[in-house]
């Protein structure tokens, strides 16, 4: 198999599990540890928060699988059960009050999680063996929601500032969205798939300001003309897939799906471990249509 550059949104192989069973918790955290910084993008001058401790859900779950949501956005990164894992959730939280809540596949088997946070040193390494425990949850057999306060400030992540999208002429304006962005991107038009990506780009500018926004956007641009080049660029035509919208994030973005369940924007081979996954969320802000998250 070629080896292929994955250029959307770098995610580290970690897994999501589902929390299942009936039960609800609200916990109060302590003030959090912040500083301020510039995100590195000519979009904005605005300062924000950067944390230096990052949350992340600790997962063991035992015959069953299913779906976990933070403030109603899925953990997009799934496995079958019986894995223990460690899930990013940072970029879901807000400050004051989160929710997490859990949808079981089935109605047997059980799951253990803890929310932790833990130090990120300043580069930005993360250490998960001295982490706080923020939230511990054994649940079983039914759906299970527990809520976290985090009454410090924390950054203003570009999804809680979309718009509200969840009507008939924004799902409009969202499959049109859809398949501009599938287009330009079979074609490699940077043009329109840049853009596409300041959002997510500024809050990972945040999370990792190490890696600013601008060199993002360069190393998206290189890899999309590399890969628009390349034998295994692979698509279907958009006319022959339908697509699905689910709304999320309290009706602020939409998941983009195809018919049969799976991603929209991917390549199209055969044998799906050589396809390319891409972003899925969408939303809008003043007009404007772009991936979040």
């Amino acid at each position: 198999m070629k080896s292929v550059v994955v250029y959307l949104r770098l995610v580290s192989i970690i897994f999501l599990v589902t929390f299942v069973g009936a039960c609800s918790e609200k916990v109060e955290v302590e003030e959090a540890v912040v500083k301020e910084t510039v995100a590195d993008s000519s979009k904005s001058e605005d300062k924000q928060v950067v944390p230096e401790t990052q949350v992340y859900i600790l997962v063991q779950p035992s015959g069953t699988d299913g779906e976990v949501r933070v403030n109603d956005i899925p953990v997009r990164v799934g496995i079958t059960a019986d894995s223990l894992s460690h899930v990013d959730i940072e970029p879901y939280l807000v400050s004051g009050e989160n929710e997490l809540s859990i949808l079981p596949f089935k109605s047997s088997g059980s799951v253990s999680v803890e929310m932790t946070s833990h130090t990120v040193d300043g580069n930005g390494m993360i250490y998960f063996n001295n982490g706080d425990v923020l939230l511990s949850i054994r649940a079983e057999g039914e759906r299970g929601v527990g809520t976290v306060n985090f009454p410090s400030a924390r950054p203003i992540w570009a999804w809680t500032n979309a718009d509200f999208i969840d009507d008939s002429k924004s799902r409009d304006e969202a499959i049109r969205f859809s398949r501009l962005y599938y287009e330009a991107l079979v074609k490699g038009d940077v043009d329109i798939v840049l853009p596409a990506h300041e959002p997510i780009f500024s809050d990972q500018s945040i999370l990792e300001p190490f890696f600013s926004f601008d060199e993002r956007m360069e190393e998206l641009e290189a890899d999309l003309k590399s890969n628009a080049v390349s034998d295994f660029w692979l698509f279907d035509d958009f006319d022959d897939i339908g697509i699905e919208l689910q709304p999320v994030a309290s009706g602020r973005l939409f998941i983009v799906r195809r018919k049969d369940g799976s991603a929209l924007f991917r390549t199209s081979q055969s044998n799906p471990d050589e396809r390319i996954y891409y972003d899925s969320m969408i939303g809008r802000k003043n007009g404007k249509w772009a991936f979040y998250l």
